[in-house]
């Protein structure tokens, strides 16, 4: 199985070209924030990366209205000067661009794509009034459906980035056997994925949005230590029980993730594990 490292910033990827260790390649860019790459060096990561032999994946984040122009200029220029670099989208117009225009090569679905309700720590409360078979068919991959499969692979999707879960272990083998690369990300997942940033919203900062690149490259790591007790106007401790639901989250700009309470134990199928910086040491 290949080892790969997500890095967020020059200075980590300086260290891992010095000492890759066992590592094979790196995954670089952000899910779902287009203002990091405005404000990283993700041009320069990709050259340094390339011209040291590493495998490099590079994420296109969800693309908003506003950010569209200048993305689709981005992924072209990444394409047509580094072709041996994988890109991986995370929303299905950036992928039908890209595959429009580069109807020959493969992609990557990320995060953005393959997100599931497996991937929210309480799955299990929010499904609570449906059907036993009914939740197991939403903790599912979202891609195990025969027509999104059908759709993935006429877009040219040859690999699929994946939790760490062991409710996801039968959807590992079942994308692998459709012919996908299955890729996963060790011991966390994406739990949540949105427009507004956290990061900046907890940090009182939204005023520096633009600038903001020290506050969420390596993440807030959020504890539930109380909760407000509306009707008497005071804040009380958590009970063990909530707490068992609400595990510590890494904000990361506008992404949550979650250290896996519940990781697979079966890695059939899948060819590649993904260490985050973000959530652990590299």
């Amino acid at each position: 199985m290949k080892k790969y490292a997500r890095v967020m910033r020059m200075d980590s990827l300086e260290k891992l070209v010095k000492n890759r260790g066992d590592f094979t390649g790196v995954i670089l860019g952000h899910e779902n924030c287009p203002q990091y790459y405005r404000q990283s060096h993700v041009p320069e990561m990709i050259g340094l990366a390339v011209g040291s032999g590493l495998d490099v994946k590079v994420n296109i984040p969800v693309i908003f209205e506003d950010f569209l122009d200048e993305f689709k200029e981005e992924a072209c220029r990444t394409i047509d000067e580094y072709p041996q670099v994988k890109i991986f989208v995370n929303d299905w117009g950036m992928l039908y661009y890209l595959h429009g225009r580069y109807p020959e090569r493969t992609f990557g679905a990320g995060k953005g794509i393959s997100f599931t309700y497996a991937d929210n720590p309480w799955n299990e409360h929010i499904l609570l009034a449906e059907k036993e078979k009914y939740q197991e068919a939403l903790k599912a991959a979202n891609m195990q459906n025969p027509d999104t499969i059908d759709q993935l692979k006429l877009l040219g999707i040859d690999e699929i980035e994946m939790s760490d879960l062991e409710l996801s272990e039968g959807a590992y083998r079942h994308m692998n056997d459709e012919g996908f690369i299955v890729s996963v990300n060790k011991g966390m997942t994406v739990a949540t994925m949105s427009r507004a940033c956290h990061c900046l919203r907890f940090v009182d900062k939204l005023d520096e949005m633009g600038n903001c690149m020290d506050y969420c490259t390596k993440g807030i790591v959020l504890s539930i230590k109380d909760y407000y007790d509306m009707a008497n106007n005071d804040h009380k401790p958590v009970s063990p029980e909530t707490k068992s639901i609400q595990p510590d989250m890494c904000v990361d700009g506008n992404i949550t993730m979650v250290k896996n309470i519940q990781p697979a134990g079966d890695y059939t199928g899948v060819s590649c594990m993904i260490h985050d910086e973000r959530i652990m040491d590299i």
